[in-house]
């Protein structure tokens, strides 16, 4: 678990790897990523560089991130900020839309282009600040 979300609390003694099927919509500029995950699945996404829109369209869920530990229920929209990561526990089946303003194509590309490890998020923010100043 990284530094930027906090600990669960939530006991892992008896999960096993679950595979949430991705789905990817492109329409010009956007790119719409969207994952099944099953009931009593816990997982952690990963650190977008930029802002996007998070959509649980279906199901509810335990969502931690950078603010706290939350509850939510479809439907559900949000605006996520740059360096938002979350973890969460499906309550229930749970379909999670992303929607990434993006022209590329390419899925590694975009992954390299929008997802950062916690180090390259925190460097990422250092050289924005720079080019800012």
């Amino acid at each position: 678990m990284t530094q930027l979300i906090p600990s669960l609390d939530i006991p892992a003694s008896d999960m096993q790897v679950v595979n949430c099927p991705l789905e990817h919509h492109f329409i010009k500029g956007c790119l719409v990523r969207e994952m099944f995950v099953p009931e009593g699945t816990l997982f952690i996404g990963k650190i977008h560089k930029y802002e996007h829109i998070l959509i649980i369209a279906q199901g509810s869920c335990l969502l931690r991130n950078q603010d706290g530990i939350f509850r939510v229920d479809a439907p559900y929209t949000r605006v996520c900020q740059p360096g938002t990561q979350r973890a969460a526990y499906a309550i229930t089946d749970t379909t999670w839309l992303c929607v990434f303003r993006t022209d590329e194509t390419d899925l590694s590309k975009i992954e390299d282009f929008a997802v950062a490890t916690e180090q390259e998020y925190l460097t990422f923010l250092n050289d924005v600040k720079q080019l800012e100043s």
